[in-house]
């Protein structure tokens, strides 16, 4: 289990890196107008969405093992390859084949929840988000240091992150044991079996994780540019900034999430962690949009981090419990096209929610963000999770 976590933390190093370079590489060098940010952003994850169940699947048939060295592979190249242009559209093609490769996280999630007992499946998907939050804290600074190395800022990062892939894959091939075990009765028929699994009640987890992650997008979007256009963030600052959303992150999944749950439940703690999700964004829309009545941008800096607490907080908790519970209501026979469906719908909320972001940011400000995804975090809370509930007590219940 632990090769497993050692290869998501080396690799969300690598990942992290280049998350406050891409504005500077897009804007900067590419010369291209900043919405164009967040349909590179969309892209990638629209690539996941399309091929997180394709992975899931091959690892059903083929163990996961085989798919995680080809997915890294993918990565290698795509990074490197958009290391070494200032091109707008071999950016865009790296980033397309580099979206793809990260599909492969359900592939990861299947493998724990194949090794994992029901009752602690939500500590050690808390563990593997503790170990992605670790790789975010160490990359943007990782990429911040490295960003200085040449004068195109995104080259030293993207080349990082090219070689801790490989590195990654290294750990797999000699270090990472995942049981190959060729599962006798999944079907070979891929669009058939994906017609069952959205025709299943996962359907109903795979829509609300959509819509969290539709919210979510309008941090990771607009966040960066409420950085550097408020308060003046370059991508040093940007860096370091998000190593302290990457710690408050591990924090949360590392101690947090266990904990609670054995308390209260992962049903509640996705209650609790969706609140504190929608509290901090609309916390952080009203800082904004009255910042300059505060009192000075030292002051808004300070009110950003606290909000920041929520947010991140917010998705520590909900992120495992969510995957967690998903998990539990899957057949073991397709466990691994059905989390990899879960995290492409993920994903496709992910580009629905870039893709407005530009829009909303263009036309309304950081603030208009915030609140638009405070409020769809508000819609899954009173609609999606009572539905997410029902059927996850009555499958629970079947299975006892």
């Amino acid at each position: 289990m632990f090769g497993l976590y050692l290869v998501v933390f080396i690799n969300f190093i690598g990942l992290g890196a280049l998350i406050p370079i891409l504005p500077f590489a897009v804007t900067e060098f590419a010369g291209a107008p900043e919405y164009l940010l967040t349909f590179l952003l969309a892209e990638f994850a629209f690539a996941s969405f399309v091929f997180s169940p394709f992975w899931g699947r091959l690892s059903d048939l083929f163990g996961g093992k085989i798919i995680l060295i080809i997915t890294l592979v993918l990565a290698s190249i795509s990074h490197l390859c958009f290391a070494l242009t200032n091109d707008l559209t071999v950016m865009f093609i790296s980033r397309a084949f580099a979206g793809a490769a990260s599909g492969n996280i359900g592939v990861i999630q299947a493998a724990i929840a194949s090794k994992t007992s029901s009752s602690e499946r939500s500590k050690y998907m808390g563990y593997l988000g503790a170990f992605m939050g670790l790789g975010f804290i160490a990359g943007p600074i990782v990429g911040a240091f490295f960003s200085s190395l040449f004068e195109e800022v995104h080259k030293g990062p993207f080349i990082v992150a090219s070689l801790f892939a490989i590195f990654s894959m290294i750990i797999v091939i000699f270090f990472t044991k995942i049981p190959k075990e060729k599962k006798q009765t999944a079907s070979l028929k891929y669009f058939k079996t994906l017609k069952t699994v959205f025709s299943s009640v996962l359907i109903y987890f795979a829509l609300c994780w959509a819509g969290i992650s539709f919210a979510f997008a309008q941090v990771e979007a607009i966040f960066i540019l409420t950085l550097r256009d408020i308060l003046n963030f370059n991508s040093f600052k940007s860096g370091l900034f998000f190593s302290y959303v990457g710690f408050l992150i591990v924090l949360t999944q590392a101690f947090l999430v266990g904990y609670l749950t054995k308390i209260i439940g992962e049903i509640k703690v996705i209650y609790l962690g969706l609140f504190f999700l929608m509290l901090g964004q609309f916390l952080i829309a009203i800082f904004v949009y009255n910042y300059i009545d505060l009192k000075g941008l030292s002051f808004l800096l300070l009110l950003v981090l606290i909000s920041t607490v929520f947010i991140c907080v917010g998705f520590g908790l909900t992120s495992p419990s969510f995957t967690s519970a998903t998990s539990k209501i899957c057949k073991q026979r397709d466990i691994g096209i059905s989390m990899g469906t879960f995290q492409g719908f993920g994903s496709l909320g992910q580009v629905l929610g870039l893709v407005i972001a530009g829009p909303l940011y263009t036309f309304g400000g950081s603030e208009l963000s915030f609140i638009f995804g405070g409020s769809i975090i508000l819609f899954i809370i009173i609609i999606g999770i009572p539905k997410v509930n029902y059927y996850y007590i009555k499958r629970v219940k079947e299975d006892n």
